[in-house]
């Protein structure tokens, strides 16, 4: 048997890895606030990467909640300023205000760049509503371009989870 080639071996390792979400929780000096952060929530349809991910911050006065989109491709969209992040939610359509991503964006590498998006004063009610929804449309608007992504059940559990652990325990439910 011959062996995989560590090319093949490395990128296998990524496709794996990028499947699987993270949880993180981390202390933010600068804003002195406790945050518990998810990462890789990728969605499905299309062939760009993007992700949805939520986000506790917690400066011991209250907790707040961001969506966080993260977009990976060969050319960046431009998500701007304002309602940019459209989600519908069995059948229920919410526009969502964010700060776009100009400050955000980065080149990975030759052909993929980054740019993020976050989408501050969450709702805790739609992290509950994202989580145990039965279908999940998710629109990101670009000035170049929209993206149409939607839920799998893979995501359905991260937000469940992430509900489960940052938002309805914080909420002291």
């Amino acid at each position: 048997m011959r062996p995989m080639p560590l090319s093949a071996f490395f990128i296998l390792l990524l496709l794996s890895a990028g499947c699987s979400p993270t949880m993180v929780s981390f202390y933010d000096q600068d804003s002195r606030a406790q945050i518990s952060r998810m990462s890789g929530n990728r969605l499905a349809g299309g062939l760009t990467s993007v992700e949805l991910n939520g986000q506790r911050f917690d400066k011991g006065e209250g907790l707040t909640y961001s969506l966080i989109v993260v977009y990976a491709g060969p050319s960046f969209i431009g998500i701007g300023e304002g309602k940019t992040l459209v989600l519908v939610i069995d059948g229920l359509r919410l526009e969502v205000a964010g700060s776009g991503s100009g400050k955000n964006q980065a080149t990975l590498s030759v052909g993929v760049i980054e740019e993020k998006a976050y989408y501050h004063d969450i709702d805790p009610d739609i992290i509950r509503m994202l989580a145990y929804a039965t279908e999940v449309e998710v629109e990101i608007i670009g000035t170049r371009k929209t993206l149409n992504r939607h839920f799998k059940e893979k995501n359905f559990t991260n937000f469940r989870e992430f509900y489960e652990l940052h938002v309805k325990r914080g909420a002291g439910s």
